[in-house]
């Protein structure tokens, strides 16, 4: 095949690229020392590590055990410590969730596998995080030609975003956090320590399909989640003996749920939060707010300083961090999320 350009890397980005373009593409990458430069070039510090040694700071592999484990090729004993490492270890789920983006709305992991392994550079660098952020070089089409910081995006909402931001120095925290901020805040002793312990809870999500994720609470115990919208039940799992579930359909944008975890060990059943304690509780995503971050993605990609803003307001508070700690003028805004 040609070398890999822009328009290729924009769409693997959004998970247009098929899987005959995929599969051409990582053998293309795994033997062109240009395209391997380019993607060198567009590194950035999204969720996922460099690694030379799957674990050599005693973390999990990205291209070694990550992608095996959401691959469901782990063996049960490893998969089971890999669910109790991740309950635990927010620097793994980070990287578990940036696997998860660049696989959607992809076929499984298993297929994709092969392509990944070509992409492995001698670095020892994965090129799939590599591939999650844009080139720095990016067609004349997509970019915004440089231009004072009032006009410098295709959209006025935008540059009022922006301009605002820079003036005041501080982001005003969104009512969603807020309003979250007020169920949560109630919990006490034991009870809002179980709570804290459940991911997600009290924040933004964007998947539609969120891992749910919990500490073991005992060797042998079952576990059953339930995900609640106000008193009604949207979604429940199987019995599992792993600390950690994925829904198998997409739950509704804009709200924000509730969910629990019954445990059952032997004849002794309870639920985590234990009421009188309230759910844990998280927000998905917006479609508006989902649109404009997708927009942005796609005209400026290369913006961290729109994108950390798109992703603040919508209520994406780590991802608003990572992006704006990315550039000069955006430290102080990062610093400001840290107060929400």
């Amino acid at each position: 095949m040609t070398h890999i350009d822009d328009t290729q890397l924009r769409r693997f980005r959004r998970g247009e690229l098929s899987l005959d373009e995929l599969s051409a593409a990582g053998r293309h990458a795994a033997e062109c020392e240009a395209c391997r430069e380019r993607m060198d070039a567009s590194v950035s510090v999204h969720g996922l590590r460099t690694w030379i040694d799957g674990a050599s700071d005693g973390y999990p592999g990205i291209d070694a055990e990550l992608l095996a484990y959401l691959d469901g090729s782990l063996d049960a004993v490893t998969s089971e410590r890999m669910e109790q490492h991740l309950a635990g270890c927010e620097r793994c789920r980070d990287d578990v969730d940036d696997l998860q983006r660049i696989a959607k709305p992809r076929p499984p992991l298993r297929w994709i596998l092969p392509a990944a392994a070509a992409l492995i550079l001698i670095s020892g660098l994965v090129v799939m995080r590599q591939w999650m952020t844009p080139p720095s070089v990016v067609s004349h089409v997509a970019r915004v030609p440089a231009a004072p910081a009032h006009d410098r995006y295709p959209r006025a909402d935008w540059n009022a975003l922006v301009r605002d931001a820079l003036a005041s120095g501080t982001l005003t925290r969104p009512a969603v956090l807020t309003d979250m901020a007020m169920i949560t805040g109630r919990l006490r002793g034991e009870s809002a320590n179980a709570a804290n312990a459940l991911t997600p809870a009290g924040v933004v999500v964007e998947s539609a399909r969120p891992r749910f994720m919990w500490p073991a609470v005992a060797s042998g115990a079952e576990y059953v989640v339930a995900v609640y919208d106000g008193k009604r039940e949207v979604a429940r799992s199987k019995p599992l003996h792993v600390t950690s579930w994925t829904p198998a359909r997409d739950l509704l944008r804009g709200r924000t749920y509730g969910w629990q975890i019954e445990v059952r060990l032997g004849s002794d059943e309870r639920l985590i939060p234990e009421p009188p304690a309230p759910q844990a509780v998280f927000h998905l995503l917006g479609e508006r707010e989902l649109a404009d971050i997708e927009a942005a993605r796609a005209l400026v990609p290369d913006d961290h300083l729109l994108l950390g803003l798109l992703y603040a307001r919508a209520g994406l508070v780590r991802e608003g961090q990572r992006e704006l700690r990315l550039v000069p003028e955006g430290a102080t805004l990062a610093r400001s999320l840290e107060r929400w």
